[in-house]
């Protein structure tokens, strides 16, 4: 190979592979020099909890991406869970049931998707923004349009979202393992493998006898179950659940798993990617409130990494970016 050749496989191929991977560590670098507390242990640990919860929901948004879908509805799978927890938690069941209880209903949220869009051929995006719509007036319903206050939940509520193992974050503790068996999942199981290839040719795995409406329905009961999670950590964190507690999540959620098709595996989603970005997203959030800048420059700097993350895939990268289904 020569020299020229070499350059360009780096530039093309290399690069954008790790390209979000060096955003974060020059982030992380000038924030420090611009704040040294920006790097103390304390510090460290708010970001990387804040990472934890809203990497979890990212996973959620990501499954859908991964096969050609949609799914607008992961803060209303989160938003019904966290209710019926803290609906149940303390005063009808124990809390670790009710967490089951809260994600086997944020479950159905991911079946009624399927059923519209795979029965009625309902176009995944209006599908989830329309069972959106429902759920999140069934979460208004039943917490009957007010705040749950953790006034009422056993004191073991708050440690899915703000306790402790070993001095370690417990949200930490459940990002990884969630990470270990998501990544075990899309990456070493027939099911993961069918996932990306139903998003990469359809047409061409309905011929090779995939069952395509099996597997898009197991994709958005799973996206649906990670998303309730998220969402009772998110309420275990702020000791409240308020009517649209998941919505809070759900943006950040969707933009980092796009943006994690740009690293590790540029052109393709991937739990990898996903964490990367995530990561890169909660850096900077605390990064800005950290050197006591102003709010709107979270948003601002976040939004110059995303366009120019997926500018430079779209340039060295002949496939560019996985699209979704709109039909």
């Amino acid at each position: 190979m020569t020299k020229k050749n070499t350059l360009r496989n780096i530039f093309r191929v290399e690069m954008p592979k790790y390209i979000l991977v060096a955003a974060c560590i020059i982030a992380v670098i000038v924030f420090t020099v611009m704040e040294p507390r920006f790097l103390t242990a304390g510090n460290v640990m708010s970001f990387l909890t804040t990472a934890s919860i809203s990497g979890i929901m990212a996973f959620a948004a990501m499954l859908p991406f991964a096969c050609g879908e949609v799914n607008f509805a992961v803060s209303s799978s989160g938003s019904i869970a966290a209710t019926v927890v803290g609906l149940l938690a303390g005063s009808v069941m124990p809390y670790i049931p009710s967490i089951l209880v809260g994600v086997v209903a944020a479950s159905i949220v991911g079946l009624v998707i399927s059923a519209l869009s795979f029965k009625l051929n309902v176009p995944s995006l209006i599908a989830s923004l329309g069972v959106a719509k429902l759920f999140d007036g069934i979460v208004e319903k039943m917490a009957d349009n007010k705040t749950l206050l953790s006034s009422a939940w056993p004191d073991s509520f708050t440690f899915m979202g703000q306790g402790k193992i070993l001095g370690m974050s417990a949200a930490l503790i459940i990002l990884v393992l969630v990470s270990v068996i998501m990544i075990v999942i899309t990456d070493k199981t027939r099911f993961g493998r069918y996932i990306f290839a139903i998003g990469a040719n359809k047409a061409a795995c309905r011929q090779s006898g995939i069952n395509l409406e099996l597997i898009k329905t197991m994709t958005f009961v799973v996206s649906s179950i990670l998303a309730g999670l998220s969402g009772i950590m998110l309420a275990s964190q702020v000791g409240q659940v308020t009517l649209l507690s998941g919505n809070s999540l759900m943006m950040n959620a969707i933009a980092a798993a796009m943006l994690g098709a740009t690293c590790i595996r540029p052109g393709r989603y991937s739990i990898q990617g996903t964490i990367v970005a995530i990561l890169l997203m909660s850096i900077l959030q605390n990064g800005v409130i950290c050197i006591g800048a102003a709010t709107q420059w979270r948003t601002l700097i976040q939004g110059v990494v995303f366009v120019f993350a997926v500018g430079f895939i779209s340039m060295t990268r002949k496939g560019g970016l996985p699209a979704v289904s709109m039909t």
